[in-house]
């Protein structure tokens, strides 16, 4: 988690080294997935925006210490338990080998380089400010597969 911290501190300026940040799973499982930490800094700058994620959006992507969004295995068979899921947006690594031809009407895909491409479509015109609530949990449902 120290590095999620640093690197949406140095590429999106959110001062993560003011905040108390606390993550947790469902269930209490361990993260060790690298293709969810996209979704992780996704629920962290939702909640430092305080502007929530559209709850049909998915992240799918590992995260490198430039804030590049590198590709996952499996990125076909990921998407297609998405989109069974519901999910509607796909925010995924610009290089990943998916081909949009196989992909359903209605489901968008976002393919992104870095974070700062990945979290520009979702950013609200005042984003940056901490909110009144900055302290509490604050909760997104964007999510990770």
């Amino acid at each position: 988690m120290p590095t999620n911290n640093a690197v949406l501190q140095k590429h999106l300026h959110v001062p993560t080294s003011r905040l108390d940040v606390f993550v947790s799973a469902m269930g209490g499982m361990r993260l060790q997935e690298p293709a969810a930490d996209l979704a992780v800094m996704a629920a962290l700058v939702s909640s430092y925006w305080d502007h929530p994620l559209p709850a049909d959006t998915v992240f799918i992507g590992e995260v490198g210490l430039a804030g590049e969004v590198r590709p996952v295995p499996n990125i076909a068979r990921r998407v297609q338990e998405t989109i069974k899921l519901g999910f509607r947006r796909i925010v995924l690594p610009a290089q990943s080998s998916l081909k949009e031809s196989k992909i359903p009407a209605g489901v968008k895909i976002v393919r992104a380089r870095s974070i700062a491409e990945a979290f520009a479509p979702f950013r609200p015109r005042k984003a940056g400010t901490m909110s009144a609530h900055a302290g509490e949990a604050h909760r997104s449902d964007a999510a990770s597969i």
